[in-house]
């Protein structure tokens, strides 16, 4: 769910620089040399010119190029504020995904510990394949391995807090 809310994020951003790339093409004392009269000569339409823009802007997240460029010292200027955005904004949904999948990733090893070590209690201690399959059926239905309820002794900085704080917390 955040990947898919960084993703629609990254794509309403994008389409406004895209927009902001269109328009700086009509700044009257530039008019004369801008990406857009490539798309005049060309007789292209407004749809196309539109999804060029945006296929402008997703290439300054990204290391991928095209065929336009800027023409001018505006469209330049905005080139590069683009380009030093794109880099923070780019390096944060990366590294967003990477923390989502870590965490991702340590949960399921946390459930797979959990499993193993149930199927291990129940094999050292003997307990009979009926019973095993009871327990396991139990806990599969109920998500136990899955679900584990955090404790306010499993959270340092909630030890740390003062006195009145934690007071106030436990009420």
């Amino acid at each position: 769910v955040n990947i898919s809310r960084s993703l629609c994020l990254l794509g309403v951003v994008n389409h406004f620089i895209a927009c902001g790339w269109y328009a700086i093409s009509y700044i009257p004392e530039e008019r004369g040399r801008t990406w857009i009269n490539v798309m005049d000569a060309e007789e292209r339409g407004i749809g196309y010119r539109y999804t060029t823009a945006l296929h402008w802007s997703l290439t300054q997240f990204t290391p991928a190029s095209m065929e336009v460029m800027p023409r001018n010292t505006a469209e330049r200027w905005y080139t590069i504020l683009v380009l030093l955005g794109a880099m923070v904004t780019f390096s944060t949904f990366v590294s967003s995904i990477t923390t989502a999948m870590t965490t991702l990733r340590v949960r399921k090893g946390e459930q797979a510990k959990q499993a193993e070590n149930l199927r291990r209690y129940i094999s050292e201690n003997h307990v009979s394949i009926d019973l095993a399959r009871r327990i396991s059926a139990y806990v599969t239905s109920h998500n136990l391995i899955i679900k584990q309820r955090i404790h306010e002794g499993d959270i340092k900085a909630i030890k740390a807090l003062p006195e009145l704080l934690q007071a106030q917390l436990h009420w």
